[in-house]
């Protein structure tokens, strides 16, 4: 399940970078494509107890939160920032 989300987060982000305009944020867009995609029937993997849509979602963000995939270009965080 984590790499079919994995894949559908990178289709998601990369179909959003191809809608917005070359230097603009894409990160919002992405989201609604992963609201929109990121539901059980679309997944090919079955799991033995139900899941829904949040879920999903959720093990998306954790995803991004695990530096897998980002909502924007990927970015260096100075030591300033990061305090």
């Amino acid at each position: 399940m984590r790499l079919e989300v994995l894949d559908t987060a990178f289709d998601c982000r990369a179909d959003a970078q191809s809608e917005t305009a070359e230097g603009n944020p894409y990160g919002a867009r992405t989201n609604r494509l992963l609201r929109q995609r990121l539901m059980p029937e679309a997944m090919s993997v079955t799991l033995p107890f139900k899941i829904n849509g949040k879920h999903l979602r959720g093990l998306a963000y954790q995803l991004c939160d695990d530096c897998d995939y980002y909502f924007s270009d990927v970015f260096t965080i100075s030591d300033e920032e990061a305090s």
